[in-house]
């Protein structure tokens, strides 16, 4: 088991903390488990930093979080099965068309990967979804709302014709929304 964590500090009130846990709770399967958060305060006037951000209409403080998952599973002596998932945040203060506005966005993300060695090959399904979500805030410009959810099914085999010869065929099938 590997466990390891810390956190920064520095100037402008930046502030960082970060941890990482893996564990195999037995010998067929393991977790890592991530995450971090960071924020800064760049526009404070009482800690003596100056910047574009402390003329105007802003959140006084920028901040990001993030959480991360990855996990394997040994499903038999052939077959193994993998899940991901992660989810990331950020607030922050940006420039968009030469004005200041106030950014927040999200995206996650999740997949799921069975592979097999099989009798006609190996044998991999993949599915996976991605989903950004984009909001921008400014007094001079309308605001701006970006989404996009992306989905995704693949399936593959990777077998040999003959001792030289290797093949894989593919399907994909994608959605964009």
């Amino acid at each position: 088991n590997i466990k390891e964590a810390g956190v920064t500090v520095g100037s402008g009130e930046y502030r960082k903390a970060h941890a990482v846990a893996t564990v195999s709770p037995t010998d067929w399967a393991s977790v890592r488990v991530s995450g971090s958060s960071m924020g800064e305060n760049e526009s404070n006037k009482a800690s003596g930093n100056t910047s574009f951000s402390s003329r105007g209409s802003f959140q006084p403080e920028n901040h990001t979080q993030d959480f991360n998952l990855d996990s394997i599973f040994q499903i038999n002596s052939k077959t193994q099965l993998r899940l991901e998932g992660s989810l990331a945040e950020a607030n922050d203060n940006d420039a968009l068309f030469y004005t200041n506005t106030i950014e927040r966005k999200r995206v996650n993300s999740e997949k799921a990967t069975l592979t097999s060695q099989t009798g006609i090959g190996l044998v991999e399904a993949n599915v996976y979804q991605n989903d950004l979500n984009s909001h921008s805030r400014a007094s001079t410009i309308p605001a701006l709302d970006l989404e996009n959810k992306v989905t995704v099914a693949q399936l593959q085999d990777l077998f040999k014709l003959g001792a030289d010869h290797s093949f894989r065929v593919m399907g994909e099938y994608r959605y964009n929304t």
